[in-house]
């Protein structure tokens, strides 16, 4: 296992020693449930999967917010860069040039430039009981190889947990080679709602990671401060707020995020599935089915967590249904469509 986990810690108290376990498993209790704990099905790309990562203007006056318990999180202001961003591409391993020199890995990302296709990167990693671990890197400029991994998405992580990973690796390109070793550590350090430029997304979690790393063989030490939220039902972050200190102290910040469409993973879909149309919508969408319900069928919408805030039934006969948003909440919106012979189901993005 990578890393190593704690948890905060309780001031001992002889008296109350025979009622501790009690006591700590009713603490514990409200902060240990699915939706505040960051699982592997939740934060870990699966082969198929591809995001958009884009750049956010004024990166430097964009701020990572609170920590804590039902965090409003409002990052409704960000100005996503349309033109500027990285094609994030998970694939299957067998498919990475270099898979053979990488025993242990079973997880690739493979990520281009925007404005730059020709610009090719792929990230080797494997997956441990502590999550998604960093082996090397392999781009046309530079390498990255660990001799050390590093712990990238720790995951399972609850609330309030903290893992701590010591990794080491060697940067070489453009003629020169440095060894680097240093420390991360991870932590889920709030739950709420992430307000996004397109819509509310509840149920989102950030993840904490802070640490140095130093070149053992050059003049480099470096700090990192980097925050990521990760909303249900989608297997990347939606929001990476990331701040580099330099060894002369200098900083910078770097903003990425996700578009409305990648956040929700809207694909092109066969003719033979359901449609929705305007997808994002603001006031009123049109669901269509491929063929006429028969009778008794019932559209259903739910938020990401699984609650349903809307039941109507569909017209008999009808292929079609105009769906009023003014009652639905903001954000990712999941539509079920029960007939008497198969379920449909759409997301949609509602703008508020």
């Amino acid at each position: 296992m990578y890393g190593t986990r704690t948890r905060p810690t309780t001031p001992s108290h002889p008296h109350l020693t025979p009622l501790l376990p009690a006591l700590l498993l009713a603490l514990a209790w409200p902060y240990r449930g699915p939706a505040q704990t960051l699982l592997p099905q939740q934060a870990i790309p699966v082969v198929g999967d591809t995001f958009r990562w884009h750049s956010v203007d004024d990166d430097q006056n964009v701020m990572p917010g609170a920590a804590g318990m039902g965090v409003l999180w409002d990052q409704s202001a960000l100005q996503l860069v349309p033109t500027a961003y990285a094609v994030q591409a998970c694939i299957d391993p067998q498919d990475a040039p270099l898979i053979a020199a990488y025993p242990a890995c079973d997880h690739v990302m493979r990520w281009t430039l925007s404005q730059d296709p020709g610009y090719e990167v792929f990230e080797y990693r494997a997956t441990t009981d502590s999550g998604l671990v960093d082996l090397a890197a392999h781009g046309p400029v530079l390498t990255y190889v660990h001799d050390d991994p590093e712990l990238n998405i720790p995951a399972p992580l609850p609330l309030g947990d903290t893992v701590a990973d010591p990794f080491c690796y060697t940067s070489s390109g453009l003629g020169v080679a440095y060894h680097f070793c240093g420390m991360r550590r991870h932590t889920v350090d709030g739950e709420g709602t992430l307000v996004m430029p397109y819509g509310s997304f509840p149920g989102a979690l950030r993840v904490h990671t802070w640490g140095y790393s130093v070149a053992y063989n050059g003049p480099d030490t470096s700090w990192v401060d980097t925050y990521r939220w990760w909303v249900p039902g989608v297997r990347w972050p939606l929001l990476r707020h990331s701040t580099f200190t330099a060894t002369n102290g200098s900083t910078s910040v770097t903003v990425n995020a996700l578009n409305g469409m990648d956040a929700v993973g809207l694909v092109e879909r066969p003719g033979a599935a359901a449609l929705a149309a305007p997808n994002p919508f603001a006031h009123r969408v049109r669901v269509r089915l491929p063929a006429p319900a028969g009778t008794g069928a019932l559209l259903t919408v739910r938020t990401p967590d699984g609650r349903a805030v809307h039941r109507e039934p569909w017209p008999a006969g009808a292929d079609a249904l105009e769906l009023d948003g003014t009652a639905l909440p903001g954000g990712l919106l999941l539509v079920h469509i029960t007939t008497p012979h198969r379920t449909f189901a759409l997301p949609l993005i509602h703008h508020r």
